[in-house]
């Protein structure tokens, strides 16, 4: 018996060093010396949590721009401090007036969600309503935003109190305009054909003054962000609610502000990681620095979890923003395998199973659909730089996690997805 029990031992002693050896062909010819991957930066990080010990690594300790893979620390952030709804308002009785202010909660007004409780709250006040602002320590633009990117739908501004996702949604059909809020119908210019704003909506730089013209053709639709400010979220709710809503910024209250929540948290964050939000990446983040400081400061919520919740990442990651938009951004692929990790020793599988993208859904869409329910995944994307971190469950059984960070490759991004996949197929297939 002891030597079918040695021959046993040496088989599966030769075979680790084999699989090892698959792996790192594999990824040699699918990606990292592949026809146009040559000349890029690769990162690849294989993990298995349950035997607490790499598979395969490859640059796996060198920076790369992770893009919308930040979203899963925003991800971590929100589940772990805002229960299990998102913030909504916060509101005050003083004298014969209702105070209202923002805790940076994006889902308020918002198309994706039917139910609003926050509106219904306000729309059965029969006092005087005024909006005041919390204490507010963040731009509307993150660190290393692209200044050009003003008017596209994926950039809207941060604010204390969002209305609408910070989007003005311009439907055109059979020639009628519809415009949500309706507020902003006042504020369009039609243009001729022949200038180039009337290619699509957009917005003038420094004014919520909308522009189209005959390029857009009898049917369309548009989403184009708006400039925010106090006394304009004061008239958006005027409008909404039909009745007064005065604007008084720098009021000090004396009491304890109480909170009205607006929707489920999961919803909110399976929309975050499907459509690769920003904008609910972003607000996540202040709606955590709401409830933890009183304060709405990216920073400072940023500086807050690399202290304490990442603290024990292996690298020292620079960490700007929590929507990924910033080029600023840098981790490395080990550190994304260690969220990963913390996310997943912390919280259900089934949960965030939910809540990320698997295979022929959201970001994933059109890839993997054979691996639906196997790969759970969040995608990255900014000009020639491509990130894919997530969970894998193989054909075998066995749960892995996994980042591969692709940087300064010129290959288009279609093809940089389909080799991540074909690489992380046959890590499926064969693990």
């Amino acid at each position: 018996m002891k030597y079918y029990f040695l021959l046993g031992w040496c088989g599966l002693w030769l075979t680790q060093p084999l699989l090892a050896q698959n792996l790192q062909s594999q990824a040699h010819r699918i990606l990292i010396d592949a026809p146009g991957f040559d000349q890029a930066n690769v990162g690849i990080c294989l993990y298995d949590p349950g035997k607490h010990e790499y598979l395969y690594r490859h640059n796996d300790r060198r920076y790369f721009t992770p893009a919308s893979n930040t979203k899963l620390l925003s991800l971590y952030a929100g589940l772990c401090y805002l229960g299990d709804s998102t913030s909504g308002i916060q509101y005050q009785l003083w004298g014969d007036t209702l105070y209202i202010r923002g805790t940076g909660d994006p889902s308020v007004l918002h198309p994706d969600f039917a139910v609003q409780p926050v509106w219904e709250f306000l729309t059965r006040q029969s006092r005087p309503i005024v909006l005041t602002e919390p204490a507010w320590e963040t731009l509307p633009y993150g660190p290393g935003w692209a200044w050009d990117d003003f008017q596209e739908a994926f950039q809207p501004e941060r604010s204390a109190m969002p209305l609408y996702g910070n989007v003005a949604r311009f439907l055109a059909t059979g020639g009628t305009l519809t415009v949500i809020p309706e507020h902003f119908a006042g504020d369009l210019v039609s243009e001729g054909s022949g200038d180039d704003r009337a290619a699509a909506m957009a917005r003038d730089p420094l004014r919520n003054v909308f522009y189209f013209g005959a390029a857009n053709g009898p049917s369309f639709a548009r989403e184009v962000p708006f400039l925010t400010s106090g006394p304009l979220t004061a008239a958006l709710w005027a409008d909404t609610l039909h009745k007064p809503v005065l604007y008084r910024p720098g009021v000090s209250l004396p009491g304890p502000w109480k909170s009205v929540a607006n929707v489920p948290l999961d919803s909110l964050l399976q929309i975050m990681m499907h459509r690769s939000d920003n904008f609910f990446a972003e607000q996540t983040d202040l709606m955590v620095s709401a409830r933890l400081f009183d304060t709405l400061s990216t920073s400072r919520i940023i500086a807050y979890l690399l202290e304490e919740a990442f603290r024990n990442l292996p690298d020292t990651p620079r960490w700007v923003d929590g929507s990924g938009l910033s080029r600023y951004n840098l981790f490395t692929p080990r550190d994304l395998v260690a969220v990963l990790a913390k996310l997943y020793g912390e919280f259900s599988s089934d949960r965030l199973d939910a809540i990320l993208p698997t295979g022929g859904q959201g970001t994933l869409a059109g890839l993997y659909h054979d691996m639906a329910g196997a790969i759970f995944a969040k995608t990255g994307s900014l000009s020639n730089n491509q990130a894919l971190s997530g969970r894998l469950v193989t054909r075998k059984g066995h749960i892995l996690l996994f980042s591969i960070m692709v940087g300064n490759c010129l290959v288009p991004s279609r093809q940089i997805s389909l080799a991540m996949e074909r690489f992380l197929r046959f890590v499926w297939e064969t693990q």
